[in-house]
């Protein structure tokens, strides 16, 4: 089995035009598509993917905007556009049915493709998921107030500026400082000299949070209910970002859900603690490769 993470770009139809795109595979076997969050790419998912590739096909995209992908100041980031962007990615690799693992921003946008699109969603994992709450860390708020996301996209554009972004951020997703990875701060610091990659950050925040919390209109809690399938929702215990009851709230509401609180973790789980990661979800996919269409209220989901 191959478990080499590969490289990929393809070119495929947007609101503006066609447009490049990066994406990550590695494995065979049933497909799994990861999302990643803001201020991030597919290279987030690169601690566990070689993992969970002995059986499964992996595809991890960088969405629009973010790592090799394209990038346009002018991107809609709402969750409406992106989940149609997801769309247009999956039908251009011709996936009809996908279980979807998405981590912050991509937990976001994989809920609203579950609600919107159902029938395409074999099992959804939620890793610290935006949407599910409207509490945000001051820090991502802070970058709302006008002029300060200005000036962090430019300071950040010099190497100096780019090292502190990659030290500041890790600290603040992190909760152990010592496990951070080396290549982990060496990807952030590539990631912030990428031309209008910072403002693409700053976009997608603003699109998606007020100066106070996150969006009502992107919040899906509510409608967590009308979900049938598998769920499974994983959150660091010392995540930052959101906090961990908004993963307790989500699961309460949920028909077939599941939570999983990983002790001393922050908002990067899959980076900081990426062997407990895969084992939960190896555990997950697997019961729900084998699990019946129609789901039975009173029984286990799986």
């Amino acid at each position: 089995m191959n478990r080499t993470i590969q490289q990929h770009m393809i070119t495929v139809p947007g609101e503006h035009g066609l447009f490049s795109i990066e994406y990550l595979t590695a494995g065979q076997g049933t497909p799994v598509l990861l999302l990643h969050g803001a201020a991030d790419s597919a290279q987030s998912w690169q601690w566990i993917m070689p993992h969970l590739a002995s059986e499964h096909s992996l595809y991890a995209l960088s969405l629009p905007g973010f790592g090799g992908s394209d990038q346009s100041a002018r991107r809609d980031y709402s969750p409406r556009r992106l989940t149609d962007f997801v769309l247009s990615f999956l039908d251009y690799l011709g996936l009809e049915r996908v279980s979807v693992i998405g981590h912050s921003l991509g937990g976001l946008i994989a809920a609203h493709l579950s609600l919107q699109h159902p029938i395409r969603v074999v099992a959804m994992a939620l890793i610290s998921s935006a949407g599910l709450g409207y509490e945000v860390s001051p820090m991502v708020r802070k970058l709302i107030v006008p002029g300060a996301g200005e000036f962090l996209s430019f300071w950040c554009k010099t190497p100096l500026g780019a090292w502190q972004w990659s030290v500041g951020l890790s600290q603040l997703l992190f909760f152990k400082t010592e496990s951070i990875p080396w290549a982990w701060y060496c990807q952030l610091y590539r990631l912030a000299l990428i031309p209008r990659y910072m403002e693409a950050i700053v976009l997608a925040l603003r699109t998606n949070n007020t100066l106070w919390s996150q969006w009502e209109s992107v919040i899906v809690l509510d409608r967590l209910h009308q979900l049938t399938m598998p769920v499974l929702v994983l959150w660091g215990d010392r995540d930052q970002i959101f906090p961990v009851r908004q993963g307790q709230s989500a699961v309460e509401r949920l028909t077939c859900g599941q939570l999983i609180v990983l002790p001393n973790c922050g908002h990067m789980a899959q980076v900081e603690q990426s062997r407990q990661v895969v084992l939960a979800l190896e555990v997950f996919l697997a019961a729900t490769e084998d699990r019946p269409s129609k789901i039975n209220r009173a029984s286990s989901c799986y």
